[in-house]
């Protein structure tokens, strides 16, 4: 299946069609993932930092994320992934257009409610509004986030700081950040963290989610 994936997304670069006529050259190029808000998941699948994604960095960047996170916790992922094949879409008029359709509008959805949101391929994966204020804290109290506060986050019914921008969204690990994009229509933005490794989350966060309160959640952009 991780095999069957890289060369789904093995579609050429911009300049050479995305994948129509001899694109396709076995290496997974930035453009490939990042037109559908993978740019993290290229940084560290690219191992050698050549630039491109081999087979061999591929399968190894989620033999890892197995080993780290769990068999569930890929397979999760990979349905994700499935989801965002390239494919060519059929006008009306029953022309083609070349993937990913650039004259198409690119659904983004929320990770923990599957609402529709602004596409924001800075932040794929941004939870809706609605799912933001059912944020709380390992102790089960709501929690809020301000970016014109250091710290950014504090309880709601008191408005105590709080030092970890990690929080729990009905069960899901979350975390929130400035939200620094076009599409920004707050301070803030509240992702789920999929794509975080132990590592970054003991970093960001000092610890790792408590796995008895944090449940698996699919992806679904």
């Amino acid at each position: 299946r991780a095999e069957s994936l890289f060369g789904s997304f093995d579609v050429g670069n911009s300049e050479e069609g995305f994948g129509l006529g001899g694109a396709c050259n076995e290496v997974l190029s930035k453009d490939e993932l990042s037109v559908w808000g993978m740019n993290k998941l290229f940084e560290k699948a690219d191992g050698d930092a050549d630039g491109g994604v081999e087979l061999d960095e591929w399968l190894s960047y989620l033999g890892r994320m197995s080993s780290e996170r769990g068999s569930d916790k890929l397979d999760s992922f990979m349905d994700h992934l499935s989801k965002l094949v390239p494919r060519l879409e059929t006008e009306q008029t029953g022309d083609m257009i070349p993937w990913p359709g650039w004259e198409l509008e690119v659904a983004q959805h929320c990770p923990i409610s599957q609402i529709p949101l602004s596409c924001d391929p800075l932040y794929p994966l941004q939870i809706s509004p609605e799912c933001s204020k059912r944020a709380t804290d390992s102790l089960n109290r709501p929690v809020r986030f301000d970016a014109s506060r250091t710290p950014m986050g504090y309880l709601e019914r008191n408005g105590e700081s709080l030092p970890s921008m990690g929080c729990y969204v009905d069960g899901v690990w979350c975390y929130a950040s400035r939200w620094d994009s076009p599409t920004a229509v707050s301070g803030c933005v509240i992702q789920t963290t999929e794509l975080l490794s132990p590592a970054e989350l003991v970093q960001m966060f000092g610890h790792m989610p408590d796995s008895s309160v944090v449940t698996l959640s699919l992806i679904h952009i």
